[in-house]
């Protein structure tokens, strides 16, 4: 992982979707689908998946599902309490963020808040 504070963002956005709805487990899908579709999420808030950065292709093909786990993630969020636009950014809550990411956010807020 590109940064060591990813995993853990996987860990707690884990724990918030089966305390959210612990049965979207129950329903047909795969381990392999679903932990990227963690991942995906994850990524996808960290602004992984950016011009030049790690494909969703390669994700997937590292969990060994073919096509791509936004799907799935998007009903994981929604488990998790956290709806997204359908085809919008993924927000995430703060603890589910690296520590690098919330200074990033933070510094490019302050930017725009000094520019006004």
């Amino acid at each position: 992982l590109p940064d060591p504070g990813l995993g853990a963002a996987c860990r707690r956005l884990l724990a918030r979707v089966v305390t959210g709805d612990a049965d979207v487990f129950r329903r047909r899908a795969s381990t392999k689908g679903t932990a990227a579709a963690l991942c995906w999420a994850i990524g996808q808030a960290h602004d992984l998946f950016s011009v030049g950065g790690l494909r969703v292709k390669d994700l997937a093909t590292h969990f060994g599902v073919s096509g791509s786990p936004a799907s799935r993630a998007r009903t994981l969020l929604r488990a998790a309490e956290l709806p997204q636009e359908p085809y919008g950014p993924v927000r995430l809550a703060p603890d589910m963020l690296t520590s690098s990411r919330r200074t990033w956010l933070i510094s490019t807020r302050d930017r725009y808040v000094d520019d006004l």
